[in-house]
């Protein structure tokens, strides 16, 4: 046991030796981002925090525009958010309380803000985390 464990070392010991300081900031600063985007899309996946963005979601004018273009390109909801967008042709506030106050609606510009994740930052920014 003892001998496997001196191996795991000595051969960590060389691995990382041959890493240069440059590939392992990079090899770092890509696990950290990695780790920072999959937390963002856990608090994301909490309904109450999901409750709070759609809540505030119509005061980001890049969230806004985001989620009904999204909306209006998604072959699933293309027509009902039209119609919406008809009744409504100058009102974005509008548009995002039917958005908001829609569960499927709501739930698909939500999975398109987790897809992206410099909306998701802005997301959390929004409500303050």
């Amino acid at each position: 046991m003892k001998k496997a464990l001196l191996l795991f070392i000595a051969f960590t010991t060389i691995s990382l030796g041959g890493l240069s300081a440059q590939s392992f900031s990079g090899l770092t600063k890509a696990l950290t981002s990695s780790s920072s985007e999959t937390q963002q899309e856990a608090l994301l996946n909490q309904s109450e925090i999901q409750n709070l963005i759609a809540a505030k979601l119509g005061e980001s004018p890049e969230l806004t525009d985001e989620a009904i273009n999204y909306l209006k390109n998604n072959a699933e909801t293309k027509s009902e958010i039209s119609a919406v967008i008809a009744e409504n042709p100058t009102s974005k506030e509008k548009i995002m309380d039917y958005i908001t106050s829609n569960p499927e609606l709501l739930s698909k510009a939500m999975d398109y803000i987790k897809s992206k994740p410099e909306l998701m930052e802005k997301a959390l920014k929004l409500i303050g985390m």
